[in-house]
């Protein structure tokens, strides 16, 4: 019991429990300069290396997530609707799981049927590269690779501001 509240208090320290996002509202878009995307190589539920060059040539939306997360549980059925809506259009969804250890991961892809890749990345410095401190956090990142858009959090309004947006850009 101790080391789960002190497994707990280490998420709330490090800004990590995702409850707080989603309650702040914090799932405003966050203005960015167009930085560039930071490089990677992260394995699929395949095993196979997947690399930040991978992704290039059409906008994808990373979206940072780990299962013991009720916002990001909440935002997956919306993920796996745009990625379908946006097939074809120059655009994907790609999850980086952050669960560790990951053997949960495959079982919980398909209870929740995601139909978009997912990548491990729990055990990486992923996280410390993209600046992530809540999940779930999203991603947009250009087809030259560089992010034009996070948000942080998710709300029940936020579908919509993914889909304006991408509606401007597609």
């Amino acid at each position: 019991m101790l080391f789960v509240i002190s497994f707990a208090f280490s998420l709330y320290a490090a800004g990590m429990l995702p409850q707080q996002s989603a309650s702040r509202g914090d799932n405003a878009p966050q203005e960015s300069e167009e930085k560039q995307s930071p490089s990677f190589v992260l394995s699929n539920l395949q095993g196979r290396k997947v690399s930040s060059s991978d992704l290039k040539g059409r906008y994808t939306l990373l979206d940072f997530w780990a299962t013991w997360c009720p916002p990001c549980r909440q935002s997956i059925p919306e993920l796996v609707k745009l990625q379908a809506d946006y097939k074809g259009k120059g655009f994907q969804v790609v999850g980086v799981n952050l669960d560790e250890p990951p053997e949960s991961v495959p079982l919980f892809v398909k209870k929740f049927k995601i139909s978009y890749p997912i990548l491990l990345g729990g055990n990486t410095n992923i996280m410390n590269r993209f600046g992530v401190q809540a999940l779930p956090s999203f991603f947009l990142i250009d087809p030259q690779g560089r992010i034009v858009k996070t948000w942080v959090g998710f709300g029940e309004e936020l579908p919509q501001e993914w889909r304006r947006f991408l509606d401007r850009l597609l």
